[in-house]
This record gives C-alpha cells, structure tokens and sequence, in this order.
C-alpha cells in the first residue's frame, strides 16, 4: 500500500513539474503558416519560396512582408518542418541575401503581433503555434 500511495505522490510530482515549463508545450503543438483571410492557399513551395526570400509578390500582386516568430523553439521548428534546414543554415541565407543583394531580413515578432499584423493587413504573413490562432487570420498550412 505505502509503495503505491508513493508511486501516485512521484507521478504527480513529476506532472507538476513538467506542466510548470512552458517549452514543453510548445515543442508539441504545430507551428502553422497564417496570411490575411482574403489572401489564397498557398503550396507548400511558395511558402518555402516566400520566407526564403525568393517570391516577394502575392500571386495576385502586391509585396509580401515576412514576419518571423521570435519564440526560438517556435522558429526552428517552422525552419526545420517547412523549410528542410536548419536555423543557421536559414540565417546564413538571409545574411548573404543582404550583403549581396542588398535585401533586408524578415522582421520579428512575438505571435501576438505577428496574428495582429496578418488579421489587419494583406501584406503579411507569419507563423504561429496552433494552440494561438486567432480567428481572423486564415491557416494556409499545418
């Protein structure tokens, strides 16, 4: 009886603690791409073109604004997921794309104002975890 009653006290303990670390959410929830509710879907190689800096228009015209989630655990898991490379390997691009091109990075922001941006404007586009959404954006990927 005492060795149960122990094993239930360290299982709730163990859940306690882990519940107190905020990362641990975020690792599991999906990362999904949102744009401005009257915007198209998007293939999954325009979104890889768009925040690599290669497509810079709307298919149906105007400049596209990129906004990167400044959460790290959050940007690396949308570098890794959407964009098959790894979080230098995207910095270096953006780095030479500066240096040689003269073209600015994406701007960061928290999920909060990255949703705000997109909800209010046409121009962006942003990724956010799920469990963030808000209901004036549209997801164009999961």
């Amino acid at each position: 009886m005492r060795i149960r009653l122990f094993l239930i006290m360290l299982l709730v303990i163990v859940y306690i603690v882990i519940s107190l670390f905020p990362g641990n959410s975020e690792t599991k929830d999906n990362v999904v791409v949102i744009v401005h509710k009257s915007r198209p879907k998007l293939t999954d190689n325009q979104i890889r073109l768009i925040f690599t800096g290669y497509m810079t228009t709307w298919p149906n015209g105007g400049k596209i604004r990129v906004m990167i989630n400044r959460n790290d655990a959050i940007k690396e898991k949308f570098i890794n997921n959407y964009l098959n490379m790894s979080v230098a390997k995207f910095n270096n691009l953006w780095t030479k794309k500066k240096i040689r091109d003269g073209v600015p990075p994406p701007r960061e922001g928290s999920s909060d104002v990255i949703s705000t941006l997109v909800s209010s404007s046409p121009k962006y586009i942003g990724f956010i975890l799920e469990s963030e959404l808000i209901s004036s954006v549209k997801v164009v990927a999961r």
